[in-house]
Formats: structure tokens, sequence, C-alpha cells
């Protein structure tokens, strides 16, 4: 755990050194940075799971722009049009915003009140609808859409960035605090159950060299390349995307975590129902009906993609994509 097992280097490819969010749908990943800080215009930068610059896109913000990023995979298109819905903060509003990959054009779609100015960090929480924020010291909040404070905890640290791992129910934020290898990114995991942070901590080494690192924005993705992991935007020169280990993947419909679709998950989920087994090692994976519950009705949908060619497990938000 907390091993890098990819680096993509940003500034040799879109001459920007103001990279602050980042975030993963699966296919590419989504930078945003400050430029207009400097005098110049913000963007957001695409990039393929290779490390190319795909495109990049302006965005009507000033100052240092949308920081960290959340994404509603519930709005992500399945042939990849389109990607909706992004969101980030530049006030104590949270954009909302897509990319439109036909015409290449970002669209924004209002925005609603959160509880930091800005919510510099931002996770989501798809299945539950809640987000949780902090801006460096403050404190963590959750928070919804019609709700800008659904609940605060004391904070302990410099936040800059957040990711909600459905899975374990817990979110990982990247702090601005200075770790053993001289750089200031240390990411803790925080139990929004118990409001207090867990224990469990990752101590960020250098990745291109020196030292002086500092901590982005952060995502957390499911399955890539057979890993589950965080993604984190790292300061550094020069600045880079950092691909996180955290364990084997998660697979929407892998129940008993073998890593692999099968009659075995079939038998798993009715011991699981009907006579008191083991439950399945992820709710939001076993969920593979996509209603917000595991039930029943998964036993049969997952029997009839099984046996009788029936579509394929849909599970919740982005887990349909693991």
């Amino acid at each position: 755990v907390g091993d890098i097992i990819q680096v993509i280097q940003l500034d040799i490819q879109d001459s920007s050194y103001y990279h602050v969010g980042v975030e993963f749908d699966g296919h590419y990943f989504y930078v945003t940075d400050g430029a207009n800080a400097a005098g110049g215009q913000n963007h957001i930068y695409i990039y393929d799971t290779d490390g190319l610059l795909v495109d990049s896109l302006v965005q009507p913000t000033s100052g240092w722009g949308w920081r960290d990023m959340a994404l509603d995979c519930a709005h992500v298109s399945g042939i990849h049009n389109m990607v909706d819905t992004l969101f980030a903060s530049v006030t104590p509003n949270v954009d909302m915003f897509g990319i439109d990959f036909s015409t290449m054009s970002l669209n924004t779609f209002g925005s609603f009140s959160g509880p930091e100015n800005p919510n510099r960090a931002l996770a989501y929480d798809c299945v539950n609808g809640f987000f949780y924020t902090a801006n460096f010291s403050s404190p963590i909040y959750q928070f919804t859409r019609t709700n800008p404070m659904v609940q605060q905890w004391n904070n302990l640290y410099a936040i800059y960035g957040a990711a909600y791992e459905p899975c374990t129910k817990k979110v990982w934020f990247s702090t601005q605090e200075t770790n053993s290898f001289g750089n200031d990114n240390i990411l803790y995991e925080f139990d929004p159950v118990t409001g207090t942070y867990t224990g469990n901590m990752i101590e960020m080494p250098s990745a291109v060299g020196g030292n002086g690192e500092v901590a982005g924005g952060l995502t957390f993705w499911g399955n890539y390349n057979g890993y589950r992991v965080l993604i984190e935007l790292v300061q550094a020169n020069p600045d880079y995307i950092a691909v996180v280990y955290l364990g084997p993947a998660y697979h929407c419909g892998d129940l008993n975590g073998d890593g692999q679709v099968s009659f075995t998950d079939l038998q798993y989920l009715a011991s699981y129902l009907f006579s008191g087994g083991a439950a399945p090692v992820c709710d939001i994976t076993a969920d593979v009906n996509g209603d917000g519950s595991v039930s029943f009705t998964d036993l049969q949908y997952l029997s009839q993609y099984l046996f009788a060619g029936g579509n394929p497990p849909s599970c919740p938000c982005c887990a349909k994509y693991w």
C-alpha cells in the first residue's frame, strides 16, 4: 500500500506550472490549473492513461480557478461522448460542468452552495449524495447539493484534496503536511461515521527527483489496470499525476473478491441473503442491478447474466466501470 505505480509528468506537455486538481473517469485524467493567478488563462487538461495530452479547454474562471474536482459517474456516457457532471469550486459555490467530446467543448450547468471559500478539497459519495470538503486547516464538512452543512468535524491537517472510497466508506485527504521524505505530502484516511482519522496514512515520496514536493488534488478509482488506487496531483518540478496502489481491484459483480464474476459469486450472494453467510467484499459492487440495495433482485439479475444472456452487472455510480 502506498507504492506509486505510474507517474504522468505534466509541465513538459502542457507548459503550465500551476496544476492544482485531478479527476479520473476510467478513460481520461482531468487536470485543473490556476495560470490566471500569474496572468494567464485557467485550463482543464485532458490526459489519457498512457500519459499523453489529449486536449485542453479554457475554464470560465479567474484567480486560481477550479481546485480539486469530484465526479458523478452516473452521468458518464457509455460511449464516452460526454462527461457530465464534474464538480469543482472557486468561491463558496460548487460549480457543475461537463465535457462534450464530440465537439471538445466545456459546458457549465450552474452551481450550488458549499460550506467553505473555496471548497478546496472535494470528494463525492454518489450513492448517498454527500460531498466532503475542507480548506487547509478548516473543519471537515459533509454537505449536499441542497444543504451546505450536514455535518462538520475537527480537522488536524492542512487539507488540499479529497477522495471518497465507496467500498470502505472512508474519505482520503491529501494534506500539505511535511513527511519523512522532506515533502509536504501525506495522505490520511478519515472515517465520516466516527468523525475521526483512522490512523491509516501514506507518506508520499518524491517521484521526479529531489524533495519539497507538495500535495494537490486527489481522487479514487476502484479498478485501474487490476488495482484500486488513489490518484494524486503533485506539485513539483515538473508537476505530475501519481497513481498510488491501495490493493487489488474491485470488480462490479465480484462478490467474493476472487477477481472474476462467476457462479461462485451467485452462490456467495445466495448464502449471504438467505443463510447468514459472509457479506460481499464491497456493497457497491454487489449491487449488480444498480438499484441502491443488495437484495434478491441482484441474485436474479446476476443469474440472468451468467446463464441466460442477460445484461452485464451495472453497479451504481463509478463502480459500473470497475
